[in-house]
C-alpha cells in the first residue's frame, strides 16, 4: 500500500515536472517574441492559457471523460500551470503608473472572463459537431 502510494506520488510529480518544462518553455518563447512590448506577452500568455484550460476541460474532461488524474496533472498542473503567470502579471502591475496598471488589470480580468465563455462555447460547438 505504501509502496503504491509512493509510486503514484513519484509518477504524478514526474508528470507535473515534464509538463512544467514544456509550459515554461512555451511561456518563455512568447515572452521573447514580445520582449519589447511588455506586458503584451504576459497578457497573451494568461488569456490563451485560460482559453486552453477551459476548452480542454470542456472537451476532454467534462464531455468526453477521457483524462485520468495523471493526464490532468501533466496538462493542467504541469503545462498550463507553468505556462500561465499570475505572479508576472502582479509584478508588471507594480512597475506601472496607476492608470496603465488599472487598464492592464481590467483587460486581464475581463479578457480572462471572456476567454472562459468563449472556450466553453467553442467546446460545446466542437462536441456538437463530433456527435453529428
Amino acid at each position: 500500500m505504501i509502496h503504491n502510494r509512493a509510486y503514484q506520488w513519484l509518477l504524478r510529480a514526474t508528470m507535473v515536472g515534464i509538463g512544467g518544462f514544456i509550459g515554461g518553455a512555451l511561456r518563455e518563447s512568447i515572452e521573447l517574441i514580445f520582449k519589447n512590448a511588455s506586458p503584451i506577452g504576459t497578457l497573451i500568455i494568461n488569456l490563451t492559457g485560460t482559453f486552453i484550460t477551459v476548452l480542454l476541460t470542456q472537451i476532454l474532461v467534462k464531455k468526453l471523460n477521457l483524462l485520468r488524474q495523471i493526464q490532468i496533472d501533466f496538462l493542467f498542473v504541469g503545462i498550463i500551470g507553468a505556462y500561465t503567470t499570475y505572479s508576472t502579471l502582479i509584478l508588471e502591475i507594480t512597475e506601472m503608473s496607476v492608470i496603465p496598471a488599472i487598464i492592464y488589470m481590467v483587460i486581464s480580468l475581463l479578457g480572462g472572463i471572456l476567454m472562459v465563455y468563449l472556450a466553453q462555447w467553442v467546446g460545446e460547438e466542437a462536441i456538437k459537431k463530433w456527435q453529428n
